[in-house]
């Protein structure tokens, strides 16, 4: 057994492994707990352990367990109520996607239970830890010990325990390698030696946090394949409950493209359905990124969209939908000098012209109503980053006045909460999560849409192929607070029912959203149902529907990095605020091939935008750096171990220096059997008078080398590695 660490270190670390492990697993799964007392108790726990364990170097200790843990369960039967709250909530949450059974099913505890449970938990795995941790000083047995109870919150299900505990776990398993290549066997050099391992550590985890900072990483996508490694083979086996869902945008049977306009499932969308099929023609006078309105859905059932907003025929809602080009040409007409950019378009496809509901017109947003000729549509429209609420308190009280237009339309958005239709239950969670990120449910419509957008962009990871809801969820709450990732309508249905859940009118718009580069500009351009897209639109009192977008920006979509608030302003003070066009034609010329784009030194340049940190390079930085880390302490530990093996055999008591030789040739001819005349001098040296002589030394060490170079050279490749890095020959 190697010796145990010193009081200090075993207390930091055997204190760190506790809280880190169960404090990750805590802020995992959102249990709510009394951290002081929990703290406290932990806290008195590693430091008793070594302590107890100083006088006998913790012979016995184990065997305290045992009536330990029964003291803790007769004197706190809180533990056991405690522990089923616990294990119920973790079951059931995996019961949602797997056919486990939920142990102690309707099992509920309370702060205090769980609390009690918990710090009960950590005495138990603080008594065990410390074997492993102080006396035997084994990293793979603690990574065996506490990574399973962290892999619990890693897969299967969506809760991200805290970055810190993580870390901190990741400093003990970096410590414990490290102190054993520096190990010694004076407890004064150990002590130094384990604050050294410390100190090493807590350098290495800093150089990395500075080279890639964890702001642009959220989950780790090495953890979504994993889950997605264990969920279709779960599938394989017959225990996975949640399926793959039935895709999005909805491809038709008959040959041609369309989306579904009578339902749209967003709970059980899963993932995208992209043909790479040719839709429609578009030719637009200038560059851009273009939203090409489709149709909107009205009401939503906690799953699935249903009834086509666009289907109702409204006598005012061709009126409606001009509108704010109307309000654009006012402004412009009074301020000739800031008037918004006027963009012709021309859309070309087989679905342009169709008089059934399941069929669409496509029309960019702002644009006077659309000319049909030659089996096409040609729009003019304005193109403005600018908000047009604010566009609009800018004219005149005795100019053009749109609220003569809007009087019938307003009550047909008002009445029976057409627009505003959402679940009870639904609306207090969303308006709870609204008021935790400080949204001002009293604010401005138009502030109050920018910080929800704001607000859902940031929820979420975005992907094409997310798992479909569970069963009995609520879609809106779950995805926020659970599965926390998706594709645009995922993030555009949880915003378009935030909004209504604050009383603002708002529905979900699809269509497509196209980015035409400089040098395509006058020239027709292709899009294909990749580039199908969802988003929201709020609507203002006498201006109309306004586009929202949600979705968070990245390379596998066409979301402009310009600013997720399309149509409205920007808010003040943010990043987006001086963002006009971050990249250049090439990037768009390959976002329009279907490729990724990838910034690279020999295409960044001015318009060049710096790609955020990949998760593979963090992951590969952090293994760089252990490795060399690993690598240099190996390094090191040859070197002080041989040196100290020469101090011993050098040493001025020859007796003794025999004996340590003998040791060294016992350690390294394990598997095979020392000369009994080097045996016999070496008990000569321990149990007789005899003392030895300069001779016998220079025998003992002689016979050393010889032995341990013909050991060296009958072993493989393997055993040679271990002999001069592990044994130190």
């Amino acid at each position: 057994m190697k010796r145990a660490l010193p009081l200090p270190g075993s207390f930091i670390l055997l204190l760190a492994a506790v809280a880190c492990t169960m404090g990750a697993l805590i802020s995992g799964f959102a249990f709510t707990v009394n951290v002081g007392m929990m703290s406290l108790a932990w806290l008195v726990t590693a430091f008793a352990l070594p302590a107890l364990a100083a006088f006998k170097r913790g012979k016995g200790m184990l065997a305290l367990l045992p009536p330990a843990l029964a003291l803790l369960l007769w004197k706190l039967p809180e533990i056991t109520e405690g522990a089923k709250g616990v294990i119920c909530y973790i079951t059931s949450e995996y019961n949602k996607w797997l056919y486990i059974p939920v142990l102690f099913q309707g099992s509920k505890a309370t702060v205090e239970e769980v609390t009690v449970f918990f710090t009960a938990a950590g005495i138990v795995l603080a008594f065990i830890l410390y074997f492993a941790i102080c006396l035997w000083r084994n990293s793979m047995l603690v990574v065996l010990l506490t990574a399973p109870i962290i892999f619990l919150t890693f897969v299967l299900i969506y809760n991200q325990p805290n970055t810190w505990y993580l870390v901190g776990l990741l400093a003990v398993y970096l410590t414990l390698l490290i102190n054993n290549a520096l190990s010694h066997e004076n407890g004064v050099k150990k002590t130094g030696s384990i604050f050294i391992a410390i100190t090493g550590t807590v350098l290495l985890l800093a150089v990395t946090y500075f080279a890639v900072s964890p702001v642009n990483y959220n989950r780790g996508e090495i953890i979504y394949t994993l889950d997605g490694v264990i969920r279709e083979a779960a599938d394989q086996v017959g225990i996975g409950r949640i399926k793959s869902g039935t895709g999005w945008p909805a491809l038709s049977t008959d040959g041609v493209w369309r989306f579904d306009t009578e339902r749209v499932g967003v709970a059980d969308a899963g993932a995208r359905n992209i043909a790479d099929r040719k839709v429609l023609d578009i030719t637009a006078s200038e560059a851009g990124t273009f939203y090409l309105r489709g149709y909107s859905m009205q009401r939503f059932d906690g799953r699935t969209w249903s009834v086509n907003s666009d289907s109702l025929l409204s006598p005012t809602e061709t009126l409606v939908k001009a509108m704010p080009a109307i309000l654009l040409w006012e402004y412009g007409r009074i301020d000739p000098d800031n008037a918004p950019q006027m963009i012709e378009m021309t859309i070309a496809g087989a679905q342009q012209r169709n008089s059934t509901s399941r069929e669409i017109v496509y029309s960019p947003y702002h644009s006077i109503p659309g000319r049909w000729t030659d089996g096409s549509f040609d729009y003019e429209f304005f193109y403005t980053d600018e908000s047009i609420p604010e566009l609009v308190e800018t004219l005149p009280e005795d100019g053009f006045n749109s609220a003569d237009y809007f009087y019938e339309y307003n009550s047909l958005v008002y009445r029976s909460d057409m627009y505003t239709q959402i679940d009870a239950y639904t609306a207090r969670g969303l308006r709870r999560l609204a008021a935790a990120a400080g949204i001002d449910a009293e604010a401005d419509r138009a502030v109050i849409a920018e910080e929800v957008a704001a607000y859902i962009s940031a929820s979420g990871r975005y992907t094409l192929s997310p798992y479909v809801i569970p069963e009995g969820e609520d879609f809106a709450l779950y995805f926020l607070e659970n599965s926390k990732q998706g594709y645009c309508i995922h993030f555009a249905t949880a915003a378009t029912l935030m909004l209504r859940a604050l009383d603002i009118p708002a529905r979900l718009t699809s269509g497509f959203i196209v980015t035409v580069p400089a040098a395509s500009a006058g020239r027709t351009v292709a899009v294909t149902d990749r580039s199908a897209h969802a988003w929201v639109e709020v609507f203002f009192d006498n201006i109309g529907w306004l586009p929202l977008e949600v979705t968070p920006a990245g390379v596998d979509n066409d979301v402009p990095y310009g600013g997720p608030y399309l149509g409205l302003n920007r808010p003040s003070g943010s990043a987006y605020e001086e963002e006009e066009d971050l990249y250049p034609d090439w990037y768009y010329d390959q976002l329009q091939q279907g490729r990724n784009p990838q910034v690279t030194d020999d295409n960044a340049g001015a318009g060049a935008r710096p790609q955020s940190g990949s998760i593979m390079q963090l992951i590969g930085i952090v293994a760089g750096s252990c490795l060399v880390a690993a690598i240099a302490a190996l390094i090191v530990r040859r070197e002080i171990g041989r040196r100290r093996r020469d101090r011993r055999f050098a040493q001025e008591d020859a007796n003794s220096a025999v004996i340590q030789i003998w040791r060294y040739m016992s350690r390294i001819s394990r598997r095979v059997q020392p000369p009994a005349e080097y045996e016999a001098l070496a008990l000569r040296a321990r149990f007789s008078q005899h003392h030895i002589s300069e001779d016998e030394r220079g025998f003992m060490i002689n016979c050393s080398k010889t032995l341990a170079d013909d050991i060296y050279r009958q072993r493989n490749l393997f055993g040679r590695m271990w002999l001069k890095w592990g044994v130190l020959i």
